[in-house]
C-alpha cells in the first residue's frame, strides 16, 4: 500500500502537510506533479546551458575565435565612415603641384612627411602621369570623428577631373587609389601608404583571397607599401602591418594580438551605388576608351585584419576544463533530478527541486560557473574586430551580506534573475550600434602617431602597447543595469508571491533557529531565494521539521546501506539494515554510488539521520564504510 502524509516523508507520527517537492496522491496530486515537471525542466535547462557553453567553444574554434584572418571591408560609402575631405591637391612629376593643396589637407601629416607622401605618390603614378600634365587628387577621409574615434586619409586621383570620394551612379573613372594611415615601426610612429596604380602591369592580377573563416574576397596583387617617417624619411615597406593593438580582457597571458594588413580589395560584389574604377583614357577622342589592359577594377583600399591569442591552447584545455567540472558539480543533480523523472512516470513519490533556487548555497559551483563564462569577456573583445566581415554574458549572481536583520531576510527568485539577466544583458549589447561601437573604439587606443583630421588629432593605425578598454570597460552601464533591473523585478516578484502567502514582505526565518540541520548549514541573511517559509517545515508539537527537498536545495542528498538491488524510484524503507541514513553533500552523490571496488573513493559524510535527527559528523573523520554497497535514497524530514 502506498504510504501516504507523513508516512511518506519518513515521519512516524501523522500530522503534517503535504512536502514541497514529493508527488503524492492528494485532491492536488495534479497540481503537485506539474510543479515537479517544471522543476525537473528548470534543472534540465540548466544543464543543457552548460552543454551549450561546450558546442559554442567548439563552434568559436571552427570560426576561428582564437586565430583568424578575414577581409575587413571598406568601400566609398558613408557606412563605412567615408567622407569628402578636399578636392584642391593635384601631383606632377615631381609631386605635390606647389600650394595646390589647402592647410586642412596639408596639416594632416608633419610639413616634411606630407611633402614625401607627394613624391611617393608622384613616383608610384609615373605610369598614369605620363598621360596626363597633372592629376586632380581628391582627398578623402575614413572616420575622423568623435563618434567613429580613429581616422585616415585616402587620395583618389582622376586624369582630368576631381573624383567623388562617395560616387552615386555607377562606376566614375580613376587613375589610382592610395590610403594613409599610421603604424609601428622598430617602436616608433610612422605614416603609412598603401597605393594602386591603375597602369602598374604588377598590379593587375586579382587574386581570390580566402579569409580563415572559408569566405573568400578578391584582392589585387602586389599593393605598393610604404612608411613616412615624421622627419620626411621614406622607404618601401615589406611587412605591410598596421592597427597592431593589443587587448587583455583575461589579463596579459591571454593577451590578443590584433593586427591588419593592408589590401586593395575589388569591390564589385559589395551592392555598392558607386565605385571607382580604373579606365585608360584615349586622349585623341572626347570619350573614355573604356576598359584598357591594364584597368577596369573596381577598386578600394581595405584591411586584411586578424588575430592571434597567447596560450589560445592552454584558454580552450581550461575552458574545457570547467566545463567538465561544472558537470561534475552538478553531478548529483542530474542523478535526482533523472530519478525524479522515472518516479514522475511511474507515478511514485519522488524528490524533486530546482537547482538554480539553492545556487547561493552551491559555492563551488557559482565559481565554477564564473570560471565557465569568463572567457566571454575575450569572446567580446576579439569578436568587434570584425564588424566590417563579412561573417561577423553569461550569468551574473549575487553574494548576501550580512546585515543586523537575523530573523528577516529579503526574499528574490533566482532563476527570474539569472535567466532575465542573462536575456536583458544580450539585447543590451546585441544592437549594430554598440557593435560598430565597440569596433571603433578598439581603433581609438593612444596612438604612436596621430593625424590632424576635421581640426583634432585621431589615432590611425599605430598605437603604443598599452592595451585598450575592453568591452565590459566600454558597456559598463549596459551590463549592470539590466543586471540590477532583473534582480530588482526577482525580488519584486518574489516578495509579492511572498506576501500574498504568508501576508508578510520579509521571511520570517525564526524556525530556522530552532532545526539543527538547517542551523548546521548556518540560516542565511539579509536576501535569499531558499524556500524557508515556515509553511514548507513539518512542525511535530514543539519541533520543526526541515523536508528533504529544502536539504537538497541546501546543497545536500541522502544514501543508505543497500541491501538488495532497486529499479526505478526507491521507496522510503523505515526499516532499512543499518537504522539510519547517511548525508553527504550533493557534489559527492555519484562517489558515494560507486561500488565496493571503489571505495577508496567515497566522500566524507556531512551528518546521519536517526529517527529522523540529524547528527553533525565530525569533520574529516566519519567516512562511509569501503566494504558497503550504498543507495541513493529520497531521505528524511529532519529536525
Amino acid at each position: 500500500m502506498r504510504l501516504l502524509g507523513p508516512r511518506a516523508w519518513g515521519l512516524n507520527p501523522i500530522i503534517g502537510a503535504p512536502s514541497l517537492g514529493l508527488s503524492s496522491k492528494t485532491k492536488d496530486a495534479g497540481s503537485k506533479k506539474l510543479e515537479a515537471f517544471g522543476r525537473i525542466v528548470s534543472n534540465l535547462m540548466a544543464g543543457g546551458l552548460i552543454l551549450l557553453s561546450l558546442f559554442t567553444l567548439v563552434v568559436l574554434i571552427n570560426q576561428g575565435m582564437f586565430e583568424r584572418l578575414v577581409i575587413s571591408n571598406n568601400a566609398q560609402s558613408a557606412t563605412y565612415f567615408w567622407a569628402p575631405y578636399g578636392k584642391a591637391c593635384k601631383l606632377n612629376a615631381h609631386g605635390w603641384v606647389p600650394s595646390s593643396c589647402t592647410t586642412q589637407q596639408s596639416v594632416a601629416t608633419t610639413a616634411a612627411a606630407w611633402t614625401s607622401i607627394g613624391a611617393v605618390l608622384a613616383t608610384q603614378w609615373y605610369l598614369e602621369l605620363q598621360q596626363a600634365t597633372a592629376l586632380h587628387i581628391t582627398t578623402c577621409l575614413i572616420g575622423g570623428t568623435s563618434a567613429v574615434g580613429w581616422g585616415a586619409i585616402v587620395f583618389v586621383a582622376g586624369y582630368d577631373a576631381f573624383p567623388e570620394c562617395l560616387p552615386s551612379n555607377g562606376a566614375q573613372p580613376i587613375a589610382g587609389i592610395a590610403m594613409l594611415d599610421t603604424t609601428v615601426r622598430d617602436g616608433s610612429g610612422v605614416y603609412f601608404l598603401t597605393l594602386y596604380s591603375d597602369l602598374n602591369s604588377s598590379m593587375q592580377t586579382v587574386i581570390e583571397h580566402t579569409n580563415t573563416d572559408g569566405t573568400t574576397q578578391p584582392i589585387m596583387s602586389n599593393p605598393f607599401r610604404s612608411v613616412i617617417r615624421p622627419d620626411g624619411t621614406y622607404e618601401n615597406d615589406e611587412l605591410g602591418t598596421d592597427f597592431i593593438i593589443l587587448s587583455t580582457p583575461l589579463g596579459s597571458r591571454y593577451t590578443v594580438d590584433a593586427y591588419c594588413i593592408t589590401e586593395i580589395e575589388v569591390v564589385t560584389g559589395l551592392g555598392l551605388p558607386g565605385w571607382s574604377q580604373g579606365f585608360r583614357p584615349c586622349f585623341h577622342s572626347s570619350q573614355w576608351c573604356g576598359i584598357g589592359k591594364h584597368s577596369g577594377h573596381a577598386v578600394s583600399p581595405c584591411w586584411n585584419c586578424g588575430h592571434s591569442i597567447t596560450n589560445a591552447s592552454e584558454l580552450i584545455f581550461l575552458q574545457v576544463a570547467f566545463i567538465v567540472l561544472t558537470l561534475l558539480a552538478l553531478n548529483g543533480d542530474f542523478y535526482i533530478t533523472f530519478e525524479g523523472i522515472r518516479g514522475l512516470v511511474a507515478g511514485k513519490p519522488v524528490l524533486t527541486y530546482a537547482v538554480l533556487s539553492g545556487l547561493e548555497r552551491r559555492k563551488l559551483l557559482i565559481v565554477l560557473i564564473a570560471l565557465n563564462a569568463g572567457p566571454s569577456l575575450l569572446y567580446l573583445d576579439v569578436s568587434r574586430i570584425y564588424y566590417f566581415s563579412e561573417n561577423g554574458y553569461k550569468i551574473c549572481w549575487f553574494s548576501a551580506l550580512p546585515l543586523p536583520l537575523p530573523n528577516k531576510c529579503v526574499v528574490y527568485s533566482a532563476p527570474i534573475f539569472l535567466y532575465a539577466s542573462v536575456v536583458s544583458i544580450f539585447i543590451a549589447l546585441c544592437p549594430m550600434s554598440n557593435f560598430s561601437y565597440a569596433n571603433n573604439q578598439f581603433s581609438a587606443g593612444l596612438p604612436a602617431l596621430s593625424m590632424y583630421l576635421n581640426n583634432a588629432t585621431w589615432p590611425s593605425g599605430s598605437y603604443i602597447p598599452n592595451g585598450i578598454p575592453t568591452v565590459v570597460q566600454l558597456f559598463p552601464t549596459t551590463i549592470l543595469l539590466p543586471a540590477a533591473a532583473s534582480l530588482a523585478f526577482s525580488i519584486l516578484t518574489a516578495t509579492i508571491r511572498h506576501y500574498l502567502a504568508t501576508n508578510e514582505w520579509l521571511l520570517s526565518l525564526e524556525w530556522c533557529t530552532t532545526n539543527g540541520f538547517v542551523t548546521y548549514c548556518s540560516i542565511p541573511r539579509f536576501i535569499t531565494s531558499l524556500p524557508l517559509q515556515r509553511s514548507q517545515a513539518i512542525k511535530i508539537g514543539n519541533k520543526m521539521f526541515c523536508r528533504p527537498s529544502t536539504m537538497a536545495l541546501l546543497g545536500y542528498a541522502s544514501v543508505t546501506e543497500k541491501d538488495v538491488d532497486h529499479h526505478g524510484v526507491v521507496p522510503y524503507q523505515p526499516n532499512h539494515k543499518a537504522g539510519e541514513t547517511y548525508v553527504v553533500s550533493v557534489y559527492a552523490l555519484s562517489l558515494a554510488l560507486l561500488p565496493s571496488s571503489f571505495a577508496c573513493l567515497r566522500p566524507y559524510v556531512v551528518g546521519t539521520v536517526n529517527e529522523n535527527h540529524f547528527k553533525p559528523a565530525k569533520r574529516n573523520i566519519d567516512q562511509l564504510e569501503h566494504f558497503r554497497k550504498y543507495r541513493y535514497t529520497r531521505g528524511n524530514c529532519v529536525t
